[in-house]
């Protein structure tokens, strides 16, 4: 044999190298819908020029053989960066799919081609000689992603609802589910349907609480980059789902739940920043304002977050480091949170701002940092990486703890696991009851909620809500509530009336379909006490009783059954207990005319008790009680329902019929409503 001569890589050497491609191309893939995730026009192009970069990058590797056919190093090398581009390809088209402009077909059209690609180099593997020709592929016909047309410009948060996009963010700039909830008041199917499919496109499970599901599309759809906020939130739900990691993950969770209120008051400063930064009418305001909130974003949420990866992907907790400390044990890994963090965290630019040595250069229009100059552009960019990193965060930690959730039927529990945080499922049940908030502020002994508008209608909502807030927020004393344009709280009601009215409410929401005026009683007279004096007090919410109790029987069918019977007892008995929890609350010496009320309600519902269906129900207005309340009724006069409330056309439940008895299908639907 020649000195010479060549060694030639044996034949089972390069199908063993060849395997490797063999086997990812057998792989299957799936760019099957739903695709309903509204996508601004900017991002879309920005992900598919990177797209397309990706095809061409292949396509050049691909044909750019290895000078020596048999090194093995060569063409292992080769091939891994081959897959390795794949890979990429398939990554970034799997981030594009939930979008209202991804493509099935364009998208098996380009897998087409990078599998030929891909094919190609094995073969020239195989066959252990150079291709005697590229593999003659029409990239920019099959794979161009630039070229899908964006039509609708509106903004991609206000398409995801369907409402206009003023609607949805709460005086912070930032998303608020409870005014999602108040458009869509009494059409939670509508709702559930469209932001069920948003999740299905996202491949995230069907949560059980709509606040939660809510939350999760609205968050990833504010972000400026949404394509960057689904890739984490899918990343990192994926990261929490395994048995193996519950130990770490639990841990984790519980340090998210006691810092929540340091995450929200960094996320609302770092929004108030980017708004300012927004709307500064010169260079150098804007630039300091961007830093702030960037800081604010990567010392809230980000760090957080981050650890939280990093923590699971180790099955180690231990509490946050440092940012500094933070990045670089996770650039130490080289895993997908180095490739998201490195680019996103700017020490020197965070370091700067943090202890006030970060210099605007306004000649050169650049920041000074001890480490030297840095663009503007690259900080935007690193606190648009960073807000959708936090978004999608959250989204996938609100998606994961929801998994947990037990459905129940009834109202909202406190430290329900599973659930929101508190503050908002309070907000969110002002929504739920058709009042949109403006402003709310929960952190306070008097909490003082903000909203629209307020007419007669809201009173009896307004007061439920007040109910699941109070169930949500115990520490708070006294609540009260504001209209826009009003200086003077139109409502102020206290916690302990809020728990003697949760009283009576749990037994009308397992009862009724709607809310009986009686319901809210409690609640009534303690927020009329700011108006009226004591002896008007206990006479209107008297007369509100007997107005109640009246509607029960005059609402009733000519002819009661049993079925119409029964819910008139329900009623009956409904106002007995409204008014025995008013006579608590009310001295001795005013309560004569609620007690009036409340024993004629009892000596009615004896009466009630002892009738045997089919009865006219003229015949009861021959019973002492009921001629009692028509004579209450007349003497003390209409009063209105709460002083100070415009009165409206609109029917006090917002249904277009009175209460009736809650079918034993609907009573345990309520399970999927609960918030």
């Amino acid at each position: 044999m020649e000195k010479n001569r060549k060694a030639v890589l044996p034949a089972a050497a390069r199908a063993k190298l060849a395997e490797k491609i063999y086997n990812a191309l057998s792989r299957p893939l799936n760019f099957t819908g739903p695709h309903t995730m509204p996508v601004s026009q900017e991002s879309w192009q920005h992900y598919a020029h990177s797209l397309n970069a990706l095809v061409m990058q292949l396509q050049e590797r691909a044909e750019d053989q290895p000078e020596d056919p048999n090194s093995f190093e060569s063409l292992r090398s080769w091939i891994e960066e081959t897959l390795s581009l794949r890979d990429n390809i398939i990554s970034l088209a799997l981030a594009l799919r939930p979008f209202e402009h991804f493509q099935e077909k364009r998208a098996e059209a380009m897998m087409s081609v990078v599998n030929r690609l891909t094919l190609a180099v094995a073969e020239v593997v195989q066959r252990g000689q150079p291709a005697s020709q590229p593999a003659g592929v029409d990239i920019h016909t099959h794979a161009n992603w630039s070229s899908v047309e964006c039509t609708n410009q509106e903004d991609p948060l206000s398409r995801a609802f369907g409402l206009d996009s003023e609607d949805l963010n709460d005086e912070n700039g930032e998303f608020s589910p409870a005014r999602v909830f108040s458009a869509y008041y009494l059409q939670n199917n509508k709702l559930l349907q469209r932001v069920l499919s948003h999740l299905h496109s996202m491949g995230l499970p069907a949560v059980v609480d709509p606040l939660v599901a809510v939350s999760i599309v609205g968050w990833i759809e504010s972000a400026s980059d949404a394509v960057g906020a689904y890739c984490v939130a899918d990343a990192l739900f994926n990261t929490l789902l395994p048995r193996s990691n519950q130990d770490v993950v639990v841990a984790a969770l519980r340090h998210l739940g006691e810092i929540e209120p340091r995450l929200r008051q960094s996320r609302f400063r770092a929004n108030r920043s980017s708004a300012a930064s927004s709307q500064a009418t010169d260079l150098e305001t804007a630039a300091m304002h961007l830093a702030e909130g960037y800081k604010r974003l990567l010392e809230g949420p980000v760090r957080h977050y981050g650890w939280l990866y990093h923590c699971v992907g180790t099955r180690n907790w231990a509490a946050p480091p440092m940012l500094t400390s933070l990045r670089e044990v996770v650039l130490k890994d080289q895993g997908w949170l180095a490739k998201i963090l490195e680019p996103m965290i700017l020490t020197e630019v965070r370091n700067g701002e943090a202890h006030e040595s970060l210099l605007w250069d306004g000649l050169n229009e650049v920041f000074v940092t001890e480490s030297g100059p840095v663009v503007p552009a690259r900080v935007h960019v690193a606190a648009v990486k960073a807000d959708a990193f936090a978004r999608g965060s959250q989204a996938a930690v609100a998606c994961f703890r929801a998994l947990s959730i037990q459905p129940r039927a009834g109202g909202p529990v406190a430290s329900d696991p599973g659930r929101s945080a508190a503050w908002l499922r309070a907000e969110a049940h002002f929504g739920t009851n058709g009042l949109q908030v403006t402003k709310s502020n929960f952190n306070s002994k008097t909490a003082k909620i903000t909203v629209s508008h307020f007419a007669s209608h809201n009173i009896n909502p307004c007061f439920q809500a007040l109910v699941c807030c109070h169930v949500l927020v115990p520490e708070v004393s006294r609540f009260e509530i504001y209209a826009e344009g009003r200086g003077d709280a139109i409502l102020s009601v206290s916690a302990e009336a809020l728990r003697r009215t949760q009283s009576v409410w749990k037994r009308a929401i397992d009862k009724f379909s709607s809310m009986p005026l009686s319901t809210f009683l409690p609640a009534n007279l303690d927020a009329r006490r700011t108006s009226e004096n004591p002896a008007e007090v206990v006479r209107s919410v008297a007369w509100i009783a007997v107005d109640d109790l009246l509607d029960a029987i005059d609402s009733s069918p000519p002819m009661l059954d049993g079925e119409n019977l029964k819910l008139l007892v329900e009623r009956v008995e409904l106002v007995v207990t409204a008014t025995e929890e008013c006579l608590a609350a009310v001295p001795a010496e005013f309560d004569l005319d609620l007690h009036s009320v409340h024993s004629l309600a009892e000596a009615l519902l004896e009466e009630l008790e002892i009738l045997r269906p089919p009865t006219p129900v003229f015949s009861l207005d021959e019973k002492e009680a009921v001629d009692a309340a028509r004579r209450f009724w007349d003497a003390w006069g209409r009063v209105p329902r709460l002083p100070g409330v415009a009165v409206s056309s609109q029917t006090n439940s917002g249904h277009d019929h009175g209460p009736r008895l809650r079918q034993e299908e609907a009573r345990l639907e309520l399970r999927w409503r609960t918030i």
